[in-house]
């Protein structure tokens, strides 16, 4: 592993630390900005909630959010009367979880931990595991994946909100995308040192830690293809959701209009049949 993937986890923490509110945390964040991000996002948890409850006949699912953050998107499984055990390696992020959501308390455990750690090290079954907005920050994702499937047997893992490998994309939805970011990028301010953090990238330098906070970028999105079959082997039926997603609010729009996909969605559930 290089040195950026082994600072990914610290960048982010500290990153997401400094954002001092809810809105700069939402402006970064497209799939708790946009109303069709949102729309699609709620439609897959209906759907994640909806096959447990009739494959394992309960009334109350139990959830593992890994890199919950603050439980902006925690919420909508905690709306539907599930158990949820939100872990997230940020302190603060998780403070303002508790500050937020103080009516949801008697059906949420919150963990500060290392996602890692805590899989290897909790004895604890869940029906579903959400990894949202996550797996593009996690070095070694396939290694995460193998850990959480093989301890959990989930009935279902929810990925959502990860970049598609860029080198899959065709070039329209590469220079799509490209166009969309920096058009949102140079209305944020700090335009200087943006340009060069990119520049930096681009020759590979990451002498500044700053170079690889948004690790995805560095190395190209996640690769989805890796991900479905790495599920497929540990037995699970693998639906694959592409979609598009910017931080850009014309974009977005546009990107939507145009059937742009950049970005996807995972809902894998587990076939027993596999293994009996």
């Amino acid at each position: 592993m290089n040195k950026s993937g082994e600072n990914a986890s610290a960048l982010n923490r500290a990153h997401y630390d400094l954002l001092d509110s809810k809105k700069e945390f939402v402006n970064i964040s497209p799939h708790l900005k946009h109303k069709t991000l949102k729309d699609l996002y709620l439609c897959l948890v209906n759907k994640c909630v909806s096959v447990v409850t009739s494959k394992n006949n309960t009334s109350t699912p139990r959830v593992l959010d890994l890199g919950s953050g603050d439980g902006e998107a925690t919420l909508s499984f905690l709306s539907s009367d599930c158990a949820v055990t939100a872990v997230d390696i940020s302190i603060e992020q998780l403070n303002r979880f508790n500050e937020y959501y103080p009516q949801y308390k008697s059906r949420c455990t919150i963990v500060c931990s290392d996602v890692i750690e805590f899989i290897e090290n909790s004895n604890e079954q869940f029906d579903i595991i959400v990894l949202n907005s996550f797996l593009h920050h996690v070095p070694d994702y396939i290694s995460l994946l193998n850990k959480v499937a093989d301890s959990t047997k989930a009935s279902v893992i929810f990925i959502f909100q990860d970049p598609i490998y860029y080198q899959s994309l065709n070039k329209f939805s590469r220079l799509f995308s490209k166009i969309a970011y920096l058009s949102w990028r140079i209305t944020q301010g700090d335009i200087l040192n943006g340009i060069k953090r990119r520049l930096a990238r681009n020759t590979g330098d990451f002498s500044d830690p700053l170079n690889s906070i948004e690790y995805h970028v560095v190395r190209d999105g996640v690769n989805q293809d890796e991900i479905a079959t790495t599920l497929v082997h540990l037995g699970y039926l693998v639906s694959y959701i592409p979609y598009f997603s910017t931080q850009s609010v014309v974009f977005q729009w546009l990107g939507d209009k145009f059937g742009v996909e950049n970005t996807f969605a995972i809902i894998a559930t587990y076939d027993a049949s596999e293994f009996s």
